[in-house]
């Protein structure tokens, strides 16, 4: 979830606010139908997912709502793959190759 804020934050260029799940993307964070359609792009790339953007119209009005989306279109589950997938390497490196695991991150990209 953190990460859905720290998006919801770049995508709207906001400072000092306290995002909720209940605040409203266009009554209370200003978000007109530009910055939705970037700001479900930008879900798109960091997870993975393919957004139905009539769909998301109808359904997403909160920042709760977008937490929601999300879940449903399985994007916790991809969080999960690429954590797991992220010590799988750590391990297969510092088993096969005697590196620690931050040189194992590293070496996989991920430091």
């Amino acid at each position: 979830m953190e990460r859905v804020l720290e998006i919801i934050e770049e995508q709207l260029h906001l400072t000092g606010v306290e995002l909720t799940e209940d605040l409203n993307l266009k009554d209370d964070l200003g978000a007109d139908s530009i910055d939705l359609v970037e700001l479900i792009m930008a879900f798109e790339d960091e997870y993975g997912i393919t957004a139905d953007y009539e769909e998301m119209d109808k359904r997403v009005k909160t920042v709760g709502d977008i937490i929601e989306y999300l879940k449903d279109q399985g994007a916790s589950v991809l969080c999960f793959f690429f954590c797991f997938f992220s010590l799988f390497c750590q391990f297969f490196c510092f088993f096969f190759f005697g590196l620690e695991p931050v040189h194992a991150a590293i070496a996989f990209g991920y430091g």
